[in-house]
C-alpha cells in the first residue's frame, strides 16, 4: 500500500532479501494485445506443472519444517542438508539465500547449507550483480564481499551497492557519493 503514497513509480524495491531495480528508464507505446490472454490460453492446474513446489528455493533446495516450525534444507532425494535450525530461509540467488533466526537476525547461507555470512544482522540483502552484501545492525549499514568481510563498515545511515564504481550514502542525514574505497 505504501507504494500508492509514492508520486511516480518506484525505481529500487527491495524487500527481505528479494527486489527489483530498474537498470533503464524509457517511454514507448505498448500494443494493449500484449496485456490480453492468448486465444488458445487454459488455466494450468498446479498438479501438472513439472516441477513446481511451493517450497523450492533453488534447483534442486527445498525448505522443509519441523513440528516447532523450524526451517530446513533438503534436496530433491529428500536428504537433509540442514537440520531444521532457521525461523525463515529465503530463495537462492547466484547460490546464496538470507537466513533468519527466531530473534529475527539474519544470516547467509550457500547451496551446500554453510552459513558463509554468521546469522547476526538485523538487515542483510545480497546482490548478484557486485557479489556484495548490504548489512545492517542498530539502523547503521555498510557492505560485505562475498566471503562476508567488511566491505565498507557499517556506519552509514543508508548505503547503496556499486554502481560504476560509486556508492550512494546518507551520514548525519547528508546524502554523498564515493567509491569502494570509501573516498
Amino acid at each position: 500500500n505504501f507504494l500508492e503514497m509514492l508520486p511516480g513509480a518506484p525505481l529500487s524495491i527491495m524487500v527481505a532479501g528479494n527486489g527489483f531495480m530498474a537498470s533503464q528508464v524509457k517511454t514507448e507505446e505498448l500494443a494493449t494485445s500484449l496485456f490480453e490472454l492468448p486465444e488458445d490460453y487454459s488455466p494450468m492446474e498446479v498438479d501438472s506443472a513439472v516441477g513446481y513446489t511451493e517450497n523450492q528455493v533453488a534447483e534442486d533446495r527445498y525448505f522443509f519444517v519441523d513440528e516447532h516450525g523450524s526451517y530446513g534444507l533438503r534436496n530433491e532425494n529428500n536428504e537433509v542438508i540442514i537440520q531444521p535450525k532457521y525461523a525463515n530461509i529465503g530463495y537462492f540467488q547466484d547460490g546464496v539465500a538470507i537466513v533468519y533466526d527466531s530473534a529475527d537476525k539474519q544470516g547467509a547461507i550457500n547451496l551446500q547449507g554453510q552459513e558463509i555470512i554468521p546469522v547476526q544482522y538485523d538487515y542483510l540483502t545480497y546482490s548478484e550483480d557486485d557479489a556484495k552484501f548490504l548489512c545492517g545492525n542498530d539502523d547503521r549499514y555498510g557492505l560485505l564481499d562475498a566471503d562476508g568481510n567488511i566491505f565498507i563498515p557499517a556506519k552509514y545511515e543508508m548505503i547503496s551497492f556499486p554502481k560504476e564504481g560509486l556508492l550512494q550514502f546518507t551520514i548525519n542525514n547528508k546524502m554523498g557519493l564515493m567509491n569502494e574505497k570509501e573516498q
